[in-house]
C-alpha cells in the first residue's frame, strides 16, 4: 500500500515538471529568461539577453534611422508609456537573419497584426545605431546589409491600452545570427512624431 502510495505521488510530481517545462528556459539559456507565449521559439534557438520593464517610456520607430547633422533621426515614431519584454536569441549555426526574420513575422502575422513598419539591409539605417540606441544590445551589431527590421500591431484587448511586437534579426560580421523580439503593451503618449535618438 505504501509502495503504491509512492508511485502516485512520483507520477504526480512526474506530470507536475512536464507541466511547468514549457514556461521554463531551456539548457544553455540566460538565467532567469523565458519565451513570451505569444511567439513559439525558433528551433535549437538560445535566449542571449532578456529584460523586463515596466512602466517604461518606449520608442517604436516606424522608419528607418539617419544621421543629420551629426544626430541620429526617425521620422516616424510612436511614444508607448507601458510593459515591455525583450528577448534575444541566438539561431543555430546553419540558419540565417532572413530564416529567423520570415518564420517570426509569418507567426506575427497569425495572431492578426497589421504590420506598421518593415525595412531590411542598409534601408533600416546603421545596425550600430539599432543595436546600441535602439534596443540597447550590443550583441545586435553587425555589417548594415545582414539587418531585417519589423513593428506591428496586435489587436487590442483593452480599449486604453495597444499591443506592439518588435522584430529585429542581424548575422553579425562572426557569422552568428541573432532574432530580437519585444513585446510592448501599454498607452500609446504620441503618434507619428519624430524621434531624435538618446
Amino acid at each position: 500500500m505504501k509502495l503504491q502510495h509512492l508511485f502516485k505521488k512520483m507520477w504526480f510530481s512526474l506530470g507536475l515538471c512536464l507541466m511547468l517545462l514549457p514556461a521554463l528556459g531551456q539548457a544553455g539559456d540566460v538565467e532567469g529568461s523565458r519565451d513570451n507565449p505569444l511567439l513559439d521559439r525558433y528551433p535549437r534557438s538560445q535566449i542571449v539577453n532578456y529584460s523586463t520593464a515596466t512602466n517604461a517610456e518606449i520608442w517604436l520607430l516606424e522608419s528607418a534611422i539617419q544621421q543629420v547633422n551629426g544626430a541620429l533621426r526617425a521620422r516616424k515614431a510612436r511614444l508607448i508609456i507601458g510593459d515591455v519584454e525583450r528577448i534575444s536569441y541566438q539561431l543555430p549555426v546553419t540558419h540565417t537573419a532572413q530564416e529567423g526574420f520570415d518564420s517570426q513575422h509569418a507567426a506575427v502575422m497569425l495572431l492578426g497584426a497589421t504590420p506598421l513598419f518593415q525595412c531590411h539591409a542598409r534601408g533600416c539605417g546603421a545596425s550600430n545605431n539599432w543595436a546600441n540606441k535602439v534596443f540597447g544590445v550590443s550583441t545586435l551589431y553587425g555589417p548594415d546589409r545582414g539587418q531585417h527590421y519589423g513593428v506591428y500591431q496586435l489587436p487590442s484587448v483593452d480599449s486604453e491600452r495597444s499591443r506592439f511586437i518588435v522584430l529585429y534579426a542581424i548575422t553579425r560580421g562572426n557569422s552568428k545570427v541573432y532574432l530580437h523580439s519585444e513585446f510592448i503593451e501599454g498607452q500609446v503618449e504620441a503618434d507619428e512624431i519624430q524621434w531624435n535618438g538618446r
